[in-house]
């Protein structure tokens, strides 16, 4: 196969996966693929909406159970909370994240490799378990009063945190 017809085969499936999303309602954005096949891969039901929960999980209708998604291609699993709005306040902050973080039942943490896109393992951690582990990190970025670049407080969920703490889902 030459290289020109290697390149519209990429091009004919890259076409096909995106008529197949589209018609499933699901969303085009190659940023948020990721979601969607790990959400299916999963159990879950991927959203199809632009903002709110990524995903769902439980019998569909007024049960069904929100949940968010982080993802990654490094060489450990771990889920970053970045760009968190920043408050006057650490009761106005902990309630921003209280609404963020608690607002979805569960977050699920995905590794995906780096040369072929294939998600290699998935866990969950419970909303009120990754409160209890973001919030410290965010406080103490938030009672630093030193000048940063990026005032805007995050948190991170590493590798240990997540086997330990976690379900493995994939």
């Amino acid at each position: 196969m030459t290289q020109e017809e290697k390149n519209n085969m990429v091009v004919q499936k890259w076409e096909e996966l995106v008529c197949a999303l589209s018609a499933a309602g699901y969303t085009t954005d190659p940023r948020k693929f990721r979601e969607v096949v790990a959400s299916i891969q999963t159990g879950c039901r991927p959203s199809k909406k632009k903002s709110g929960a990524d995903c769902y999980y439980g019998n569909p209708g007024p049960k069904e159970k929100k949940a968010e998604r982080k993802s990654t291609f490094d060489s450990t699993i771990k889920g970053s909370y970045t760009g968190v709005s920043k408050f006057q306040t650490w009761k106005e902050q902990e309630k921003h994240l209280e609404e963020k973080i608690k607002g979805v039942d569960r977050h699920y943490f995905d590794k995906f490799c780096r040369h072929t896109g294939i998600l290699l393992e998935s866990y969950y951690l419970s909303s009120d378990k990754i409160y209890d582990i973001v919030v410290p990190q965010v406080k103490k970025q938030f009672e630093d009063t030193s000048p940063k670049k990026d005032p805007r407080p995050s948190g991170t969920v590493n590798m240990t945190i997540i086997k330990k703490y976690g379900v493995k889902v994939f």
